[in-house]
Order: C-alpha cells, then sequence, then structure tokens
C-alpha cells in the first residue's frame, strides 16, 4: 500500500485517496488511520469491505459517489471539442476490446 499512496502522491498531490481494505470478514485489517493520514493528508476515508460476503460493497459505493460529486469540474458542461472527441474515442475504445478479446 506505501508505494500506491508513494505512487498517488507523486503524480497527484491533492487527488483524495479512499483506501479499501478487502477479505475484512472475520478479521480486522489493522489499518492505522492515524498514521495513514499523517503521511498522506489526502487520504479520505479507509473503508472495509469483504467481496465473498458482500459487506460493506453498497456503503463503499456509496462513499465513492458522495466523494466523487465532490470533484472539481464534476457535473460541469465539457468544452465543446472535448465533447466532439468523446465518440470517436469510445469506438476507438470498443475497436481496442474487440481485437483483443479474440
Amino acid at each position: 500500500m506505501e508505494a500506491w499512496l508513494q505512487t498517488i502522491t507523486a503524480a497527484a498531490p491533492h487527488a483524495p485517496v479512499i483506501v479499501v481494505a478487502t477479505h475484512c470478514a472475520g478479521s480486522t485489517p489493522g489499518l492505522a488511520a492515524a498514521d495513514l493520514r499523517t503521511r498522506y493528508p489526502q487520504v479520505q476515508h479507509l473503508s472495509e469491505v469483504d467481496c465473498a460476503a458482500g459487506s460493506g460493497i453498497d456503503d463503499l459505493r456509496d462513499l465513492i459517489a458522495h466523494q466523487a460529486a465532490r470533484l472539481p469540474l464534476v457535473g460541469q458542461r465539457w468544452a465543446p471539442p472535448w465533447a466532439a472527441a468523446a465518440p470517436p474515442a469510445r469506438r476507438e475504445q470498443e475497436t481496442r476490446r474487440g481485437s483483443s478479446a479474440g
């Protein structure tokens, strides 16, 4: 986790971060929240989920939606050049997916 947080800090020092501990059913992940937030102030939340049991997934989904809605530019209109570029980019992405599926 340290390597990921260091990479995020170097590339986007002000990007909000949500740390997710997985496979938490029946165990305590042992995340040192205060220590992580001291060293990486962009850590906004620490969340625990268990994919097998499905616990915590809905709360995490809500948390991500809430945090994403607070990001700058979310809900803003795209500038015309960007809006015009979106459909061709999506088609290119679909073409690449189709060619790598075989």
